[in-house]
Protein backbone atom coordinates (compact mmCIF):
# COMPACT_ATOMS: atom_id res chain seq x y z
CA UNK A 1 0.00 0.00 0.00
CA UNK A 2 1.34 3.43 -0.93
CA UNK A 3 2.09 6.01 1.76
CA UNK A 4 -0.78 8.24 0.64
CA UNK A 5 -3.24 5.35 0.90
CA UNK A 6 -1.96 4.43 4.37
CA UNK A 7 -2.41 8.04 5.50
CA UNK A 8 -5.95 8.27 4.12
CA UNK A 9 -6.90 4.95 5.73
CA UNK A 10 -5.55 6.15 9.09
CA UNK A 11 -7.49 9.41 8.94
CA UNK A 12 -10.68 7.57 8.01
CA UNK A 13 -10.28 5.15 10.93
CA UNK A 14 -9.70 8.00 13.39
CA UNK A 15 -12.89 9.77 12.28
CA UNK A 16 -14.87 6.53 12.62
CA UNK A 17 -13.40 5.91 16.07
CA UNK A 18 -14.19 9.36 17.43
CA UNK A 19 -17.65 9.34 15.83
CA UNK A 20 -18.43 6.24 17.90
CA UNK A 21 -17.83 8.14 21.15
CA UNK A 22 -21.51 9.00 21.46
CA UNK A 23 -22.33 5.30 21.92
CA UNK A 24 -19.64 4.71 24.58
CA UNK A 25 -20.37 3.99 28.22
CA UNK A 26 -18.86 6.18 30.92
CA UNK A 27 -16.11 3.60 31.49
CA UNK A 28 -15.29 3.29 27.78
CA UNK A 29 -15.16 7.07 27.43
CA UNK A 30 -12.78 7.43 30.35
CA UNK A 31 -10.66 4.59 28.96
CA UNK A 32 -10.33 6.45 25.68
CA UNK A 33 -9.13 9.57 27.49
CA UNK A 34 -6.64 7.49 29.51
CA UNK A 35 -5.22 6.14 26.25
CA UNK A 36 -4.92 9.68 24.85
CA UNK A 37 -2.94 10.72 27.92
CA UNK A 38 -0.30 8.06 27.26
CA UNK A 39 0.63 9.95 24.10
CA UNK A 40 -0.13 13.52 25.14
CA UNK A 41 3.04 14.76 23.40
CA UNK A 42 1.65 13.57 20.06
CA UNK A 43 -0.97 15.25 17.90
CA UNK A 44 -4.64 14.35 18.28
CA UNK A 45 -4.78 12.10 15.21
CA UNK A 46 -1.68 10.19 16.28
CA UNK A 47 -3.13 9.72 19.76
CA UNK A 48 -6.19 8.13 18.21
CA UNK A 49 -4.17 5.90 15.88
CA UNK A 50 -1.97 4.64 18.71
CA UNK A 51 -4.99 4.08 20.94
CA UNK A 52 -6.69 2.03 18.24
CA UNK A 53 -3.62 -0.23 18.11
CA UNK A 54 -3.50 -0.56 21.94
CA UNK A 55 0.03 0.86 22.11
CA UNK A 56 1.64 1.88 25.38
CA UNK A 57 4.97 3.40 24.30
CA UNK A 58 6.27 3.80 20.75
CA UNK A 59 9.39 4.82 18.84
CA UNK A 60 10.88 4.36 15.41
CA UNK A 61 13.15 1.42 14.53
CA UNK A 62 16.39 3.38 14.89
CA UNK A 63 15.23 5.14 18.05
CA UNK A 64 14.61 1.79 19.76
CA UNK A 65 18.16 0.77 18.83
CA UNK A 66 19.49 3.98 20.36
CA UNK A 67 17.60 3.10 23.56
CA UNK A 68 19.22 -0.33 23.66
CA UNK A 69 16.24 -2.31 22.40
CA UNK A 70 15.63 -4.12 19.11
CA UNK A 71 12.40 -4.76 17.23
CA UNK A 72 11.36 -8.41 17.34
CA UNK A 73 11.40 -10.30 14.06
CA UNK A 74 8.01 -10.35 12.36
CA UNK A 75 6.65 -7.34 14.28
CA UNK A 76 4.31 -5.07 12.36
CA UNK A 77 4.74 -1.32 12.44
CA UNK A 78 2.02 1.15 13.42
CA UNK A 79 1.85 4.02 10.96
CA UNK A 80 1.41 7.49 12.44
CA UNK A 81 1.35 10.90 10.77
CA UNK A 82 4.39 13.18 10.56
CA UNK A 83 4.69 16.68 9.06
CA UNK A 84 6.84 17.08 5.96
CA UNK A 85 7.51 19.89 3.52
CA UNK A 86 8.03 20.29 -0.18
CA UNK A 87 9.20 23.27 -2.20
CA UNK A 88 6.92 24.89 -4.72
CA UNK A 89 7.47 27.83 -7.06
CA UNK A 90 4.75 30.48 -7.01
CA UNK A 91 4.26 33.86 -8.68
CA UNK A 92 3.77 36.86 -6.41
CA UNK A 93 3.64 40.62 -6.86
CA UNK A 94 6.23 42.88 -5.31
CA UNK A 95 5.55 46.33 -3.75
CA UNK A 96 5.51 47.93 -7.19
CA UNK A 97 3.04 45.43 -8.58
CA UNK A 98 5.61 43.57 -10.65
CA UNK A 99 5.24 39.80 -10.83
CA UNK A 100 8.14 37.67 -9.71
CA UNK A 101 8.69 33.97 -9.10
CA UNK A 102 9.66 32.75 -5.66
CA UNK A 103 9.98 29.45 -3.86
CA UNK A 104 7.87 28.59 -0.81
CA UNK A 105 7.66 25.61 1.53
CA UNK A 106 4.35 23.75 1.64
CA UNK A 107 3.30 21.55 4.54
CA UNK A 108 1.81 18.09 4.11
CA UNK A 109 1.54 14.93 6.20
CA UNK A 110 2.92 11.50 5.48
CA UNK A 111 2.79 8.21 7.35
CA UNK A 112 5.87 6.99 9.22
CA UNK A 113 6.34 3.61 10.96
CA UNK A 114 6.75 3.19 14.74
CA UNK A 115 6.80 0.10 16.95
CA UNK A 116 5.23 -0.45 20.35
CA UNK A 117 7.51 -1.42 23.23
CA UNK A 118 5.71 -4.80 23.39
CA UNK A 119 7.22 -5.58 19.98
CA UNK A 120 10.76 -4.89 21.16
CA UNK A 121 13.26 -6.55 23.49
CA UNK A 122 16.43 -5.52 25.26
CA UNK A 123 17.36 -2.93 27.86
CA UNK A 124 14.68 -1.93 30.37
CA UNK A 125 13.58 1.70 30.06
CA UNK A 126 11.40 4.00 32.12
CA UNK A 127 7.71 4.23 31.28
CA UNK A 128 6.74 7.43 33.07
CA UNK A 129 3.67 8.75 31.25
CA UNK A 130 3.18 11.98 33.21
CA UNK A 131 5.24 15.14 32.95
CA UNK A 132 4.76 15.98 36.64
CA UNK A 133 3.92 13.99 39.74
CA UNK A 134 2.41 16.91 41.63
CA UNK A 135 1.19 20.42 40.84
CA UNK A 136 0.37 22.81 43.65
CA UNK A 137 -2.21 25.58 43.59
CA UNK A 138 0.24 28.51 43.34
CA UNK A 139 1.73 26.93 40.19
CA UNK A 140 -1.72 26.43 38.65
CA UNK A 141 -2.71 29.99 39.58
CA UNK A 142 0.48 31.36 38.00
CA UNK A 143 -0.26 29.38 34.81
CA UNK A 144 -3.76 30.86 34.66
CA UNK A 145 -2.18 34.32 34.85
CA UNK A 146 0.10 33.49 31.92
CA UNK A 147 -2.99 32.59 29.92
CA UNK A 148 -4.67 35.91 30.78
CA UNK A 149 -6.97 34.91 33.68
CA UNK A 150 -7.18 36.24 37.24
CA UNK A 151 -7.92 33.93 40.19
CA UNK A 152 -9.33 34.71 43.64
CA UNK A 153 -10.70 32.69 46.57
CA UNK A 154 -13.89 33.39 48.52
CA UNK A 155 -16.38 31.33 50.57
CA UNK A 156 -19.06 29.72 48.38
CA UNK A 157 -21.80 27.17 48.90
CA UNK A 158 -20.47 23.66 49.62
CA UNK A 159 -21.73 22.29 46.30
CA UNK A 160 -20.01 25.04 44.34
CA UNK A 161 -16.36 24.54 43.43
CA UNK A 162 -15.98 27.76 41.52
CA UNK A 163 -17.14 29.81 38.58
CA UNK A 164 -15.82 32.08 35.85
CA UNK A 165 -17.00 35.43 34.54
CA UNK A 166 -15.16 36.63 31.47
CA UNK A 167 -11.47 36.44 32.47
CA UNK A 168 -12.04 36.29 36.25
CA UNK A 169 -12.07 32.90 38.02
CA UNK A 170 -13.48 32.60 41.55
CA UNK A 171 -12.82 29.44 43.60
CA UNK A 172 -14.43 28.19 46.79
CA UNK A 173 -12.01 28.96 49.64
CA UNK A 174 -13.37 25.94 51.55
CA UNK A 175 -11.72 23.48 49.14
CA UNK A 176 -8.35 21.83 49.74
CA UNK A 177 -5.26 22.42 47.58
CA UNK A 178 -5.84 19.46 45.24
CA UNK A 179 -9.48 20.42 44.73
CA UNK A 180 -8.43 24.00 44.01
CA UNK A 181 -6.07 22.81 41.26
CA UNK A 182 -8.67 20.60 39.56
CA UNK A 183 -11.43 23.19 39.82
CA UNK A 184 -9.15 25.95 38.56
CA UNK A 185 -8.24 23.88 35.50
CA UNK A 186 -11.93 23.21 34.88
CA UNK A 187 -12.87 26.88 35.03
CA UNK A 188 -9.80 27.79 33.01
CA UNK A 189 -10.98 25.31 30.36
CA UNK A 190 -14.33 27.08 30.21
CA UNK A 191 -12.50 30.36 29.70
CA UNK A 192 -10.15 29.12 26.98
CA UNK A 193 -13.09 27.52 25.18
CA UNK A 194 -14.82 30.92 25.35
CA UNK A 195 -17.87 29.44 27.03
CA UNK A 196 -18.46 32.75 28.80
CA UNK A 197 -18.52 34.61 25.49
CA UNK A 198 -22.02 35.94 24.76
CA UNK A 199 -21.59 34.84 21.12
CA UNK A 200 -21.21 31.26 22.35
CA UNK A 201 -24.60 31.22 24.02
CA UNK A 202 -26.10 28.86 21.46
CA UNK A 203 -23.98 25.99 22.81
CA UNK A 204 -26.03 24.01 25.39
CA UNK A 205 -24.80 24.16 28.99
CA UNK A 206 -24.41 20.38 29.17
CA UNK A 207 -22.12 20.39 26.11
CA UNK A 208 -19.99 23.14 27.68
CA UNK A 209 -19.61 21.07 30.85
CA UNK A 210 -18.69 17.95 28.87
CA UNK A 211 -16.02 19.82 26.93
CA UNK A 212 -14.54 21.56 29.98
CA UNK A 213 -14.35 18.41 32.11
CA UNK A 214 -12.93 16.31 29.28
CA UNK A 215 -10.10 18.84 28.88
CA UNK A 216 -9.69 19.00 32.67
CA UNK A 217 -9.41 15.23 32.93
CA UNK A 218 -6.74 15.14 30.21
CA UNK A 219 -4.68 17.87 31.90
CA UNK A 220 -4.97 16.31 35.37
CA UNK A 221 -4.00 12.85 34.11
CA UNK A 222 -0.96 14.25 32.28
CA UNK A 223 0.19 16.19 35.35
CA UNK A 224 -0.61 13.49 37.88
CA UNK A 225 -3.33 15.48 39.67
CA UNK A 226 -6.15 13.52 41.29
CA UNK A 227 -9.52 14.36 39.74
CA UNK A 228 -12.71 12.36 40.28
CA UNK A 229 -13.91 12.96 36.74
CA UNK A 230 -15.22 9.41 36.45
CA UNK A 231 -18.24 10.59 38.43
CA UNK A 232 -18.69 13.53 36.11
CA UNK A 233 -17.69 12.58 32.57
CA UNK A 234 -20.44 11.50 30.20
CA UNK A 235 -23.16 12.78 32.55
CA UNK A 236 -23.49 15.53 29.97
CA UNK A 237 -24.16 15.46 26.25
CA UNK A 238 -21.60 15.69 23.45
CA UNK A 239 -21.89 18.14 20.61
CA UNK A 240 -22.56 16.91 17.09
CA UNK A 241 -19.10 17.89 15.83
CA UNK A 242 -17.20 15.40 17.99
CA UNK A 243 -14.04 15.08 15.87
CA UNK A 244 -13.47 18.84 15.81
CA UNK A 245 -14.28 19.09 19.52
CA UNK A 246 -11.67 16.51 20.48
CA UNK A 247 -8.99 18.20 18.41
CA UNK A 248 -9.81 21.52 20.12
CA UNK A 249 -9.79 19.98 23.62
CA UNK A 250 -6.51 18.17 22.98
CA UNK A 251 -4.85 21.37 21.76
CA UNK A 252 -6.18 23.33 24.72
CA UNK A 253 -5.00 20.68 27.21
CA UNK A 254 -1.50 20.99 25.73
CA UNK A 255 -1.72 24.76 26.16
CA UNK A 256 -2.59 24.49 29.87
CA UNK A 257 0.09 21.84 30.51
CA UNK A 258 2.62 24.03 28.71
CA UNK A 259 1.76 27.03 30.88
CA UNK A 260 2.04 24.99 34.09
CA UNK A 261 5.35 23.48 33.02
CA UNK A 262 6.78 26.94 32.25
CA UNK A 263 6.91 26.35 28.51
CA UNK A 264 4.81 29.31 27.52
CA UNK A 265 1.25 28.60 26.53
CA UNK A 266 1.65 25.64 24.22
CA UNK A 267 3.48 22.37 23.66
CA UNK A 268 4.19 21.69 19.98
CA UNK A 269 2.69 18.32 19.05
CA UNK A 270 4.95 15.57 17.79
CA UNK A 271 3.89 14.22 14.46
CA UNK A 272 0.79 15.22 12.48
Amino acid sequence: MKNKEITQASLKRVKELVASVDAMTDKEYQGMLDSMVKFHQYSFYNQMILMFHNCSQVAGYKRWQELGRSVKKGSKAVWILAPAYYKKKVTVKDEEGEEEETEVRKLYFRSVPVFDIADTEGKEIERNLTTRSKVNFPEAKEAAGKLGFSVKLKPLEIATGGYIKEKAITLNSNLNDTEHVGTLIHELSHGLLEHTNSNNGELPAEVKEQQAETATYLVCQILGVKRKSQFYLRNWNLSKNIVKDFQTLDKMAKEIVGAINNKGGNIPPEGG
